[in-house]
């Protein structure tokens, strides 16, 4: 059905075209619109060679608004207009609705861009997303509402009146209770100075740690807790080496996930600062 409906569009297509050449533009460029969203394209026009297929599919795309696709076009079309018609409305959508349509497009296919090509700016717009986690920032606040959870939260982490680091370990028959936070063994306590918890919350609120281009399937399996303690009260955030994911748990229950990718290096070294003489924790590597 899609192909016989693709053919009827292509055909009507052609006859607007010569209506156009005879002056009513403006009306049968509107029309041309109207059969392009009644009659949805096959899975080929998107890839086509010729325009006057892949223009109508990629048009179609962006009207469903499926970044998926559209993305698609942009790295495996065939067609030039329609990958510079791709590139072009998906970095709308970076610029203007980072929380709706980018998240849908993967870092992975960014790296896959020719650095000369119009598809680096496409790039560039991704960095400049993730760089942009200053405190006045939305990317920011969506960062600390989804991993903070609650302002108060928020609060008794910055403002907490004890830092203290632990190393924990997980026994082996307790794998699947990861979330359990009781489940780990707690081998190395020690108390954080200002000037490291300086460092720490430097990379913990650090919102480019979360990346909305990248997903993981990870089961953490959590080596080190940070238990932030205030007014008698104790917030810890567990972090996983091996995955780049840290959660935060209170009274050894899950509240929330996030990664810590990009600080992964400076929280590792601050650990083994802090933990000099365990000699499994200076081995540590990522």
């Amino acid at each position: 059905m899609c192909y016989v409906k693709l053919g009827l569009l292509c055909s009507v297509m052609f006859a607007l075209s010569s209506c156009e050449q005879k002056g009513d533009v403006t009306e049968q460029t509107s029309e041309k619109v109207e059969i392009v969203e009644l009659a949805p394209p096959s899975a080929e026009a998107y890839f086509s060679k010729e325009a006057q297929v892949a223009l109508p599919a990629v048009k179609w795309a962006i009207r469903q608004k499926d970044a998926d696709l559209i993305k698609k076009v942009w790295l495996k079309g065939e067609n030039s207009e329609a990958r510079s018609l791709a590139i072009h409305y998906l970095l709308q959508w970076v610029d203007s609705d980072k929380t709706k349509y980018s998240k849908q497009i993967r870092s992975s296919d960014y790296e896959e861009a020719d650095s000369n090509s119009r598809e680096s700016e496409l790039y560039i717009a991704y960095e400049k997303l993730r760089s942009d986690y200053s405190k006045t920032s939305q990317y920011y606040k969506d960062f600390v509402e989804k991993f903070f959870i609650s302002e108060a939260n928020r609060k008794h982490i910055e403002t907490a009146d004890k830092v203290l680091l632990s190393r924990i370990i997980l026994p082996e028959d307790k794998s699947n209770q990861w979330r359990e936070f009781d489940s780990y063994v707690v081998s190395l306590t020690r108390e954080i100075s200002s000037q490291q918890n300086t460092i720490l919350l430097k990379n913990v609120f650090d919102a480019g740690n979360d990346d909305p281009f990248s997903s993981k399937g990870c089961i953490p399996n959590f080596g080190f807790r940070v238990s932030f303690v205030k007014d008698g009260k104790v917030l810890d955030i567990n972090f996983c080496f091996q995955c780049g994911i840290m959660c935060l748990s209170k009274n050894s229950k899950f509240i929330s996930g996030s990664d810590f990718n990009r600080s992964e290096e400076e929280l590792l070294a601050l650990m083994k600062t802090i933990f000099k003489e365990d000699k499994a924790i200076q081995d540590l590597d990522l």
